[in-house]
């Protein structure tokens, strides 16, 4: 019943995109800050504009946050976070700026509360800042297509410590 018609003739498709075209969007490895008192992760990169949203647009949904984990690099075991959707509040993209600027959620076994009690986290010094391990995969556009350009990268990440006002 749901076979491709092999016959001769003409049919009509309606309401049928086609998209032949990967996005090229990269997480860079540098260029990240994180804010521990507002959980506000923003991420750089390049060729945002190809994953086919406005500027502006919620990628929350759209990217696979299980490709992004955060390492706590302060100690001498590295305790890692893979991140979910349920870590995410909010990830809207600057497609000028090329960033993903992100909130995580805050609560019981999510988000930035999880990333928080990491053992080591956030802590710096020579060779003691935390990394962000993006996959390939991570960046996808509007219609699940993986950006061909993004490859397996550890990125260094900048805290911000600011006053949690709370």
């Amino acid at each position: 019943a749901n076979a491709l018609n092999t016959s001769q003739g003409s049919f009509s498709l309606t309401g049928l995109t086609v998209d032949a075209k990967r996005p090229e969007a990269t997480v860079s490895a540098t260029g990240h800050t994180y804010d521990s008192s507002t959980g506000t992760l923003v991420l750089s990169g390049e060729k945002f504009n190809t994953l086919d949203v406005s500027d502006g647009a919620s990628v929350k949904s759209i990217v696979d946050w299980t490709k992004l984990t955060w390492n706590a690099v302060g100690g001498n075991t590295v305790p890692t976070e893979q991140l979910a959707l349920s870590d995410i509040n909010t990830a809207l993209v600057d497609t000028a700026a090329n960033t993903i600027t992100v909130v995580l959620n805050s609560g019981t076994d999510i988000g930035s509360t999880v990333l928080h009690a990491l053992t080591n986290f956030g802590n710096t010094g020579v060779g003691k800042v935390d990394t962000l391990t993006v996959a390939e995969g991570f960046l996808k556009d509007i219609f699940g297509n993986a950006s061909s350009a993004q490859v397996d990268t550890t990125a260094t990440i900048e805290m911000v410590w600011g006053v949690n006002l709370c």
